[in-house]
């Protein structure tokens, strides 16, 4: 169907032998090509695309039921509507809420760090295009003739 799922198996050695058999392809596991993580990086094409055909063979829904019996980690790539949805979303404050500089709220990702258990977000928005372009220039040297030059030129936006 098109979707996406992460596979974080760090200790892939621990974890292929496992997968396979989840997958439906137990003789993945004995493969020459593919017996440890060192095989599987010097075959590196062929493993993926066995994995990429293996797994557009189900839908998102059957895999991750399939996938429960994983004991790695292992997580759906969730599209921007059911971010809203996630359980997580709202008790990380993974979603902040800032007002815009029309005065309208509206909430944008978060960073995913927290520091001293808060999060990281941010609490105006990203300025407006070009709206310190003049004291970044002043900044920079250029004194207002300069400045007014480049805005005649169209140098800036």
């Amino acid at each position: 169907d098109g979707r996406w799922i992460y596979l974080v198996l760090l200790q892939a050695d621990r974890f292929w032998p496992e997968l396979c058999p989840i997958l439906g392809r137990p003789d993945l596991v004995d493969d020459p090509r593919f017996r440890d993580a060192k095989t599987r990086f010097e075959n590196r094409t062929a493993c993926v695309a066995e994995l990429d055909a293996i797994f557009a063979e189900r839908t998102l829904a059957e895999w991750q039921e399939r996938l429960q019996a994983l004991s790695g980690v292992w997580a759906p790539a969730i599209t921007y509507r059911e971010i809203h949805e996630h359980p997580q979303v709202e008790p990380n404050r993974f979603l902040a809420e800032v007002t815009g500089h029309d005065g309208q709220p509206f909430r944008l990702v978060a960073a995913p760090m927290h520091f001293d258990e808060s999060p990281t977000a941010p609490e105006t928005p990203a300025p407006e295009l070009g709206q310190d372009t003049e004291s970044v220039l002043t900044d920079a040297g250029f004194d207002w003739d300069a400045i007014a030059a480049l805005r005649e030129r169209g140098g800036l936006g």
